[in-house]
């Protein structure tokens, strides 16, 4: 259970600098967090 802890963390730290240099955007619902490629997204509804 502790390496799980340690693994989220680190997973959640990555991702919130990927947020601050502007490649993903975070969504709060309730409790958790949601981290979003805008661009990407944007592409696929384009091409779907």
């Amino acid at each position: 259970m502790d390496s799980f802890v340690l693994l989220t963390t680190g997973v959640t730290k990555y991702l919130e600098q990927l947020v601050e240099y502007g490649f993903l955007t975070k969504q709060k619902v309730g409790r958790a967090n949601y981290y979003i490629n805008a661009p990407l997204c944007q592409l696929l509804i384009a091409h779907s």
